[in-house]
């Protein structure tokens, strides 16, 4: 059987506005993450201070979603596994090749969104997952149903363990390390006290003389210094493998800031070879796969095909009525430990998690009865432009977030507040609304997408579009707004 992208008149709208939601709830969670240093940046900590609103802020995002959207768009990938599958014939000889050529470069832009925009990226973690579901593809619904919620149970449990009060990581050090970037922006230069640091092999120390050899060469001393902006990369990314929660906060804010860029990138990749080697393996990766099976099996299940049913308004109603204030609670719960670092730290977190996928579903029954209609409004049509081009506009919002946050565009990073970054967020993705619009009027898929189709399937795939065409391929009123697949028809979507 030979194997194509999918036709327009086959794609399913809800998948693609879905998908749209999906980006604009990761964008509001990883803005603040691309503005703000990692030790704070998840936690109740007012990024500037004397900024109004801070809690409110955080709170917002943390109850609504954080996790929560990511939750979904694992659950859409292994939707978009599953509906792959189908449309190879069960069976086809192509099909594992082709996948692996498809993660290859999803990891790909991974590696380089990480490197260049932003350090927690999910595109590298969801290739190398994707791997172990493989296997899984000719696994019945029920199968996959039951190892998908066996799987994520234990992570849940295991994620609540590691998630643990920690004595040396209080409240205390993260809003001193909060100041220290505050009093930092403000002076123009960055402060450190005397610290005694593990010496990586990579350093030369020679060059440094005012630093002090102990320990036989493992451990170097450097005196209390104040660098003025930008920073020297050296010590930056010296500093950054160990030392206080402040310390590495005014690294961080010194590299992104004002650079120099190779140090940026150095503090991107330190960040972010952590999470694939720490976290990935300990506790993300098996978390990731379980959504994935779970997406598959949902799809092998035959509701993604069918008519709007009891299903969806349950999953609506169930999802948001006890994933609501069960979220609610975790955040609360977690804003007061946060201050105590106590036990009910475990709770939070537990409740948190759960709440996650309670609210993932509730979002996807009410978006699904929403848009099964058709693309009827400019909302839905906009959506579902952007989950049209999800890669592209995923990248692309890291891309333009980093060049307002560091030191190669506007430097603001670390000088604005939660609510400010709420802000930003809806209108970067607004803007990206207006621009996917535009684009699919023209065009048949993101610039990204078409790099993606074309190494898949290993030949070049049409990028504009022919308004000459059919009906599915006409560019005005409805975008993705061919015909509907027909009863019983298993549609197919490629997007991630």
């Amino acid at each position: 059987m030979k194997l194509s992208p999918t036709a327009r008149s086959r794609r399913l709208h809800a998948l693609d506005v879905l998908r749209g939601v999906a980006v604009f709830g990761i964008l509001v969670v990883n803005v603040e993450q691309m503005f703000l240093p990692v030790s704070y940046a998840n936690d109740p900590v007012v990024a500037v201070p004397g900024a109004w609103g801070s809690t409110f802020a955080w709170f917002f995002t943390d109850a609504l979603f954080e996790s929560k959207f990511l939750t979904l768009f694992s659950l859409l990938f292994g939707a978009g596994f599953a509906l792959q599958w189908q449309r190879s014939g069960r069976g086809g000889k192509d099909f594992v090749p082709r996948f692996l050529r498809r993660l290859v470069l999803l990891g790909g832009f991974g590696f380089a969104h990480a490197a260049l925009f932003y350090s927690a990226d999910v595109l590298l973690i969801y290739a190398l997952t994707a791997v172990l579901l493989i296997p899984w593809r000719r696994a019945r619904a029920r199968t996959l149903t039951i190892v998908g919620a066996v799987l994520l149970g234990l992570m849940m449990a295991w994620g609540t363990v590691i998630s643990g009060p920690d004595a040396s990581d209080t409240a205390a050090r993260k809003r001193s390390a909060a100041q220290a970037v505050s009093e930092a922006r403000e002076h123009g230069d960055v402060s450190f006290p005397e610290l005694t640091l593990e010496k990586p092999e990579r350093l030369d120390v020679a060059s440094f003389p005012e630093w002090e050899l102990i320990e036989e060469g493992r451990k170097i001393r450097i005196p209390a210094t104040t660098y003025a902006l930008p920073m020297p990369a050296k010590p930056a990314l010296l500093m950054l493998d160990s030392g206080g929660k402040e310390h590495k906060a005014l690294v961080e804010f010194a590299v992104l800031s004002q650079g120099p860029v190779h140090a940026a990138v150095g503090v991107r990749l330190t960040h972010f070879a952590r999470l694939i080697m720490l976290i990935l393996p300990l506790y993300l990766g098996w978390r990731t796969l379980a959504l994935f099976l779970l997406g598959t099996a949902f799809v092998k299940s035959g509701r993604l095909t069918a008519e709007p049913t009891r299903f969806w308004h349950r999953a609506r109603w169930i999802g948001l009525a006890v994933g609501v204030p069960l979220t609610l609670l975790a955040s609360a719960i977690r804003l007061v430990a946060f201050e105590s670092q106590s036990i009910w730290i475990y709770a939070g977190h537990l409740l948190h998690d759960a709440s996650s996928l309670l609210l993932a579903a509730g979002i996807a029954g009410a978006v699904w009865l929403w848009a099964s209609p058709g693309l009827r409004s400019l909302p839905l049509r906009s959506l579902a432009a952007v989950g049209r081009t999800a890669l592209t506009n995923y990248i692309g919002q890291s891309a333009v977030m980093s060049i307002l946050a560091t030191s190669y565009g506007l430097g603001l990073y670390g000088s604005l507040s939660r609510l400010q970054l709420l802000g930003l967020a809806l209108l970067c993705f607004v803007l990206q609304m207006i621009v996917s619009v535009w684009w699919l009027q023209r065009f048949r898929i993101g610039p990204l997408e078409w790099i993606w189709r074309c190494f898949t399937y290993w030949r070049l795939v049409p990028l504009r579009a022919d308004t000459g065409s059919t009906a599915g391929n006409r560019p005005p009123k409805a975008l993705g707004g061919g015909a509907e697949p027909g009863r019983g028809e298993i549609p197919s979507n490629d997007a991630p």
